[in-house]
């Protein structure tokens, strides 16, 4: 568990973090505007992915252990689980 927790999200967040830039860069259109208009448009993704997994972020960053046993073991798990359906 230590590792899926401490050790793993180290490395696979640059790994998320750089794809994710790359595929933006990548798919960036031609001219002022539509850059604009692009950027807005990813922005707005990101946003609600954030708003999506914020519970999950909140549990993290507070260092919460009690649902561990949930979100950072090997094998069969829900990556929709909200804290608000277990709690």
């Amino acid at each position: 568990m230590h590792f899926f927790k401490y050790q793993k999200p180290v490395i696979v967040s640059k790994l998320i973090y750089y794809n994710a830039v790359y595929k933006i860069e990548t798919r960036k259109p031609y001219g002022a505007k539509r850059i604009r208009k692009y950027f807005t448009k990813e922005l707005k993704k990101l946003k609600r992915f954030f708003d999506n997994n914020l519970d999950f972020y909140k549990y993290y960053r507070s260092n919460n252990s009690f649902l561990d046993e949930k979100f950072f073991v090997r094998g069969k798990h829900d990556i929709t689980l909200r804290l608000r359906k277990i709690c």
